[in-house]
C-alpha cells in the first residue's frame, strides 16, 4: 500500500478499503495473541513458575 501511494500514484482514499481490513486483521490477531499471553502468564503464576525479581 505504501508503494502504491509513493510510487504509484494511488490516492488515500483508493486504498483505504485495503488499509482498514488490515487494521480490522492486525487488531483481531493482536487479541488472538494477547488472550492466551495473558491466561499463560496468569497459570504461570498461580503456579509459581514465573520467575520474580
Amino acid at each position: 500500500m505504501g508503494k502504491l501511494t509513493m510510487g504509484g500514484g494511488y490516492s488515500l482514499s483508493q486504498i483505504l478499503p485495503s488499509l482498514m481490513n488490515m487494521l480490522l486483521i492486525t487488531a483481531i490477531m493482536l487479541l488472538v495473541g494477547y488472550l492466551p499471553f495473558r491466561w499463560g502468564f496468569n497459570k504461570a503464576r498461580r503456579l509459581g513458575t514465573l520467575g520474580h525479581m
